[in-house]
């Protein structure tokens, strides 16, 4: 494991390579991934389920049975709200969310579809971490069925939480204003928010999850067992060893002035030429997470199962990996170094709540950086740079409208 100090060791340069394999190893899976076949046997099945069936009910980003590892025999947990700022001790109840996943019919009628899908992936994955978390089972190789629902439920658990929701919905805040100027004055575009709806975000969301399934099908796994229970959960439990956005391009340092002067002098040229063409480049806008969001250059990608297990996928490789995953018993020095490496990505990268045991009374004491923007683009100082790049003024994503809202 690398050691937390050298997140991340690398160059740009190196870093963008890792990109650009990457990509190829994305295209390469999508390439031969699923079938039509498959694609009908999905849609037969969410025929068979009863579509309203966890309508009004709440629905938990990290799955009860995950966070049950770190609650008392009342299903107590000692937590930090970040948005708030405040600690305090809950129920693992009240980390969920009413109607989240919950979406709208073309008839108007609700659906908990969704959430059906998100109960079979973790249906799928549950006996097999129940084996992992298992101290008197047999310390048997997981072989590439457990392989295939562990890295399924993992990147599920990397695009099915609030957070991801919100940074959508900004990202559509701000294609909406950038199509608007111009049209509408900068300061009427900021008195403004554009919201889309709720289907749009939960659903690409959830199918985000396919896109990541080479990242971690390309990576050999490891079942990590630290030797006492140091590690937190929180809300965005997907840890990657990866830089924070990408490296900046050529436009992102330039002011708005800059870039309209660069254009006026390409429209110039175009004027004085009768023939050949010349290319009218605006800005090219650079997007990225404030937290690390690399799958596909990331050293290391951590999923904490348990106050004292993590699954690690190791570094990419240009084929998938059968397996079996390697299992790893860390002591007393390993241990602190893996906890912290997790536990401070987590604190950083949780949009709304951080647990621990009830035990942990140095929890209480500690600190932990406070929320800030939750993504950042290079878009020059315009209202729609703003609402991406200044502190929202609303951390948790939107749920649940209707027309008769």
């Amino acid at each position: 494991m690398t050691d937390p100090a050298a997140w991340p060791a690398m160059d740009a340069r190196e870093w963008q390579r890792r990109v650009r394999d990457a990509e190829l190893i994305g295209q390469r899976w999508s390439l031969s991934g699923a079938g039509p076949g498959e694609d009908e046997q999905a849609q037969r099945w969410l025929a068979t389920i009863d579509s309203s069936a966890y309508v009004g009910a709440r629905h938990h980003t990290v799955p009860r049975f995950i966070l049950q590892r770190w609650a008392d025999d009342k299903g107590q947990v000692r937590t930090y709200r970040r948005i708030e700022g405040r600690h305090g001790v809950e129920n693992i109840r009240d980390l969920a969310i009413r109607d989240f996943y919950t979406v709208l019919n073309e008839d108007g009628a609700k659906s908990s579809a969704l959430e059906s899908v998100m109960g079979q992936v973790e249906s799928s994955a549950k006996p097999f971490i129940d084996y992992v978390l298992n101290p008197f089972a047999q310390p048997d190789p997981l072989g590439i069925d457990a392989i295939v629902a562990l890295v399924q439920f993992a990147t599920f658990q990397a695009t099915r939480t609030a957070r991801r929701r919100r940074e959508i919905e900004l990202q559509a805040d701000w294609l909406a204003k950038t199509m608007a100027t111009g049209r509408v004055t900068d300061e009427e575009l900021r008195q403004v928010t554009i919201v889309p709806h709720q289907n749009e975000t939960a659903i690409l969301a959830a199918q985000m999850a396919g896109e990541l399934t080479p990242y971690f099908m390309c990576r050999p796994l490891a079942v990590m067992t630290l030797n006492r229970p140091l590690l937190y959960m929180c809300d965005e439990p997907v840890v990657l060893n990866a830089p924070v956005g990408a490296f900046h391009g050529a436009d992102c340092a330039l002011t708005d002035e800059e870039i309209e002067a660069r254009v006026r002098k390409q429209l110039r040229k175009v004027k004085a030429r009768k023939r050949g063409r010349v290319e009218v480049r605006g800005r090219e806008v650079h997007f990225s997470s404030t937290m690390p969001t690399g799958y596909g250059d990331a050293d290391e990608i951590i999923l904490v199962l348990s106050p004292g297990v993590a699954l690690l996928w190791g570094p990419l490789t240009e084929a998938p990996q059968a397996g079996p995953a390697e299992r790893v018993t860390l002591d007393e020095r390993e241990s602190t170094r893996f906890a912290v490496l997790a536990n401070e990505a987590m604190c950083a990268q949780a949009l709304d709540w951080i647990v621990t045991r009830k035990e942990d009374l140095a929890f209480g004491d500690a600190t932990f950086p406070p929320p800030g923007p939750l993504m950042r683009v290079c878009d020059g100082s315009n209202a729609a740079a703003a609402a991406i790049n200044e502190l929202p003024e609303r951390f948790r994503p939107h749920r649940l409208w209707t027309p008769s809202n």
